[in-house]
């Protein structure tokens, strides 16, 4: 995998990413569709990134790819008004696969030192993510907490796919630095 290949996998993951922030900080017809974009983009992103994995790191973009296509089953359902609670169904089927991707990319000889340290930053963000959903249902005062919630969320989602693409770098091509 070319480093251009790395960087725009990465990119489109990050971009993905950042879009699902409006999952939980809106509730309109606007946030879904953007919802649906970040897991497209997503897709993309691992689809291109897969291909510089080895074999267990291969696994965990696949059951990653599988939470994406549960969250856009999930986001779909979640536009039928009466039921679109089922959704949330989905989202945490989606959600199971989500964390056994990341641990498996986490054990991928891959990803090196730099993307473990990427990858623990993903699950922080995942566990930043759970509990601002559950914040969003406090009255008053959720919607506050949600929003400076979701700025940690984005801040440890860009740091750990950074680092995840750093890694991949430097293991590919056996230096200290990305050139």
């Amino acid at each position: 995998m070319k480093k251009s290949e790395t960087f725009l996998s990465i990119t489109y993951i990050l971009s993905g990413s950042l879009l699902l922030v409006f999952n939980d900080i809106t509730d309109n017809w606007l946030g879904k569709i953007l919802v649906i974009i970040g897991y497209i983009l997503y897709f993309i992103g691992l689809n291109k990134l897969i291909a510089g994995l080895d074999e267990t790191g291969q696994k965990g973009a696949k059951n990653l790819k599988t939470a994406i296509i549960l969250g856009i089953v999930g986001a779909v359902i979640g536009f039928i008004p009466i039921i679109g609670v089922l959704g949330g169904i989905f989202y945490l089927i989606g959600f199971i696969f989500q964390l056994m991707g990341l641990l498996k990319l986490k054990k991928s000889e891959s990803t090196g030192a730099e993307g473990v340290k990427g990858i623990n930053l993903i699950l922080i963000a995942v566990i930043i993510g759970i509990l601002q959903g559950l914040l969003g249902y406090l009255p008053g005062v959720g919607d506050f907490l949600v929003f400076l919630i979701a700025i940690f969320y984005i801040i440890f989602i860009i740091l750990g796919w950074i680092n995840v693409q750093r890694g991949i770098y430097l293991k590919m091509h056996g230096t200290n630095e990305p050139s």
